[in-house]
């Protein structure tokens, strides 16, 4: 216990006062001590305090992460594997067919063909589809419905005769060359297309949308001479009557004078 002592100046005495002084406070204990005496104070409160087990140890536990995202990120789930050296480029492509599907001709997926595909038993009223080819001639020799060719390139396309129209879309550099008698040819989304007529066809209707690049051949000799015209694929537009009278106006388009 601390005493505290003081002096009183009186007159001609001094006096001495002793006084007790209350004890200072007790230091707290800091850092672990200070939890760990909480602890103690709990009581009863501190034995219901529960084991750490190993599987509750965050450095025994992997962090889950959803097939959903994998999948979202690798592009496949993870319970399937891929294979080691497996490419897109390996990836073998369709085979070649050449059949009647519902009395129509299919001709797909033919590549780099060294000999000429012939089609002799094609009959008037069936029609010839070409798809997916490239680099490969085709022969019709006989007399057909219609041809349609659709997504091929670098395609030499040979007909006889054809009653209705022949047919080219999503095409490039490809060649049709007439034998006989085509009345129509359109071509749509091509480029690259080369026209080949013969005497019979030169009364053909040639019908073109997005398209570019495309050159009509007719013969001008019996030795195999052509003569080569661009088919345009630049227009000029104008209005027509659009002052005078705005509501009947009409809008006339021409060839550009490139091709004049």
């Amino acid at each position: 216990m601390a005493v505290r002592i003081s002096t009183v100046k009186s007159s001609s005495t001094l006096v001495v006062v002793a006084s007790l002084l209350p004890p200072p406070p007790t230091a707290q204990p800091g850092g672990m001590a200070a939890v760990f005496a909480d602890i103690r104070k709990m009581g009863t409160e501190g034995k219901s305090l529960k084991h750490v087990t190993a599987d509750m140890k965050t450095k025994n536990n992997k962090p889950h992460v959803s097939e959903k995202y994998l999948t979202a990120v690798n592009g496949e789930s993870s319970g399937t594997k891929r294979k080691a050296g497996v490419t897109n480029a390996m990836v073998p492509t369709k085979s070649p067919r050449c059949e009647i599907v519902r009395d129509n001709w299919v001709v797909e997926n033919y590549h780099n063909e060294a000999d000429v595909l012939e089609l002799p038993h094609v009959t008037m009223k069936q029609l010839v589809y070409i798809s997916s080819c490239s680099n490969s001639s085709i022969h019709i020799p006989t007399k057909c419905k219609s041809v349609c060719v659709d997504g091929s390139k670098n395609v030499r396309l040979i007909l006889e005769s054809v009653i209705s129209s022949v047919e080219l879309v999503n095409c490039e550099s490809c060649r049709v060359q007439t034998i006989g008698h085509v009345p129509c040819i359109s071509i749509d989304k091509c480029s690259g297309v080369q026209l080949y007529l013969s005497k019979a066809s030169l009364d053909c209707t040639i019908t073109t949308s997005k398209s570019s690049e495309m050159n009509l051949n007719i013969p001008i000799s019996d030795d195999g001479d052509y003569k080569e015209m661009p088919i345009p694929e630049q227009f000029v537009h104008k209005l027509v009557n659009v002052e005078e009278q705005p509501a009947t106006a009409k809008l006339h388009s021409a060839v550009s004078d490139l091709y004049a």
